[in-house]
């Protein structure tokens, strides 16, 4: 449980190719331009649930209940439940009810069951109807991998095969919240908090966070997953979002800096719990972008700057709290200054390692201030400086 706990962890993206370009295309089926051949493990990878890859290890072989895979695993019933029904998305087990009582999971039959790295899944975001590959020289690659066709999450939104549906974007946020709420009560031994407050759950369950995204990338938006924004930079995991926010302590009277505005999306989470939001990013096509969606959607209480974050806003005086988007390796003095007393800085803190922390440093009332990790996760910074 130690080990799942370390890997729940590392959520951030683990190489550049995904961040920039998560989904591979099928060049050559003008059938369907979404369509992509994923291995399992790089699937994994990208989710960060190590718990997928440990239940196709013990379906390889045998057959299990869902109560006894949730006891081998050590996880919540619940949990495993999720897990089975994404993998029944995918097309790699199956429920078959043996009695009136019982109900076993099973790997569905098919070539490289003994070995996890063969099994691929071919998705299309679209559905089945867009997700049949065209004859061709495509057919050889499928060849060399058990190919399952399916909508990934997409069946989550209700997608599924019928293309004239619209996408449940409410339901899919409540399993997103639900989701974060599975990961803070794992990682409460590094947090020592169980849950997200009231205040900032609803937060999430309000903000659509398909509108922060490219339209490509909107099937996307509710998995835990860092997605490609431009600019070279990348919208965070909604848990990381999620507990970098909960450690802000926000009050409804409070003045939030954050650096690094990104999409806006973290910047509307904050407008829902804060009096004001000051917000900065160094990338002007992202500041731009961000400006006119936040004005768009109608975020009354925020106000953007074009300009290096780390200098702060120091027209302003100083900050209830301070959230930083991006890496820093020490908090800048100017940083320091405009944070108040009994005032919250979190950050993403550490060395030049993929490796960082997750911080959380509060100001004394006497100026001092006081610094403690949070949470390991896996972190590939984009730029240097925001």
């Amino acid at each position: 449980m130690k080990q799942l706990t370390i890997i729940a962890v590392l959520l951030f993206a683990a190489t550049t190719t995904e961040a920039t370009q998560p989904f591979p295309r099928y060049a050559n089926d003008p059938g369907c331009p979404h369509c992509a051949p994923m291995e399992f493990d790089r699937l994994v990878a990208m989710l960060g649930d190590d718990a997928l890859r440990n239940i196709m290890c013990r379906l390889s072989s045998q057959r299990f209940t869902p109560g006894s895979l949730s006891s081998a695993l050590g996880m919540p019933e619940g949990q495993v439940l999720r897990r089975i029904k994404t993998l029944q998305g995918w097309g790699l087990v199956r429920m078959v009810r043996r009695d009136s009582a019982t109900t076993i999971v099973e790997l569905l039959p098919g070539e490289g069951t003994g070995t996890l790295r063969r099994w691929a899944i071919k998705y299309c975001p679209m559905g089945d109807e867009c997700g049949r590959p065209a004859q061709g020289s495509e057919e050889g690659r499928d060849s060399a991998y058990n190919v399952r066709v399916a909508a990934m999450d997409m069946a989550l939104l209700n997608v599924g095969n019928n293309l004239g549906n619209t996408p449940d974007y409410a339901a899919a946020r409540k399993i997103m919240v639900e989701e974060i709420e599975d990961s803070m009560r794992i990682n409460s031994v590094h947090t020592g908090r169980q849950a997200l407050s009231g205040r900032v759950h609803d937060a999430f369950l309000e903000v659509p966070r398909h509108e922060f995204l490219k339209p490509e990338l909107a099937h996307a938006a509710y998995q835990n997953l860092a997605l490609p924004i431009g600019g070279g930079q990348r919208l965070p995991p909604p848990f990381i979002i999620a507990l970098m926010t909960e450690f802000l302590d926000l009050q409804p009277n409070d003045t939030v800096l954050e650096v690094g505005t990104g999409t806006g999306y973290q910047t509307t989470i904050l407008s829902r719990l804060a009096k004001r939001v000051q917000s900065i990013e160094l990338v002007e096509v992202l500041f731009n972008e961000a400006t006119e969606r936040l004005k768009r959607l109608g975020n009354l209480n925020v106000e953007t700057r074009n300009g290096n974050g780390f200098q702060g806003w120091p027209d302003n005086g100083q900050f209830n709290a301070i959230l930083v988007g991006t890496h820093l390796e020490d908090i800048p003095d100017s940083l320091a200054k405009q944070l108040a007393p009994g005032g919250r800085l979190v950050a993403i803190g550490g060395g030049h390692s993929e490796i960082k922390q997750i911080i959380i440093a509060k100001k004394g009332l006497d100026g001092s201030i006081v610094q403690r990790n949070l949470l390991p996760i896996r972190h590939v910074s984009a730029t240097d400086k925001n």
